[in-house]
């Protein structure tokens, strides 16, 4: 007779304290100064160049899924009708400020093998917002060229 495992998963805190300790800065203090100190003059045209509205539609054409916050139906609606304002948002977003909260992504975990107890024997993945998608869609696909 077969008997149950007793797989209990951790609690969600252990899940928490598990990725912060993975994904924390070592010295933040040191990394902060020197991603601050850093400068570049250099121009790269086909990477510093504006986005354009074709880069958009060709990004979205190429996208397999959304975002976590809305589906490709929205997305679609989205590109199809505000094209314009989403290329300006976008090539605000690459020369002013790229915002904060398009950089949060929810954290989804699978089961690796092992003991499934521990917080280690997950994996985590992560799922970006449906607009911070296709702005790394479009850097990607220059990145290509």
């Amino acid at each position: 007779v077969g008997k149950k495992k007793n797989t209990t998963a951790p609690t969600l805190n252990e899940f928490e304290v598990y990725f912060q300790e993975l994904y924390r800065c070592r010295n933040s203090n040191t990394e902060l100064r020197e991603i601050m100190s850093i400068q570049s003059d250099v121009n790269i045209p086909i990477l510093d160049d504006p986005r354009s509205e074709n880069e958009i539609k060709f990004a979205f054409k190429n996208m397999k899924k959304s975002g976590y916050d809305y589906s490709i139906p929205v997305l679609k609606v989205l590109v199809a009708s505000f094209t314009l304002i989403l290329t300006t948002i976008f090539n605000l977003m690459f020369f002013v400020k790229y915002p904060a909260s398009l950089a949060c992504s929810l954290l989804s975990l699978i089961p690796k093998s092992g003991n499934l107890k521990l917080a280690r024997n997950f994996r985590g993945i992560q799922m970006l917002k449906s607009l911070a998608c296709l702005y790394d869609r479009v850097i990607a696909n220059r990145l290509k060229l």
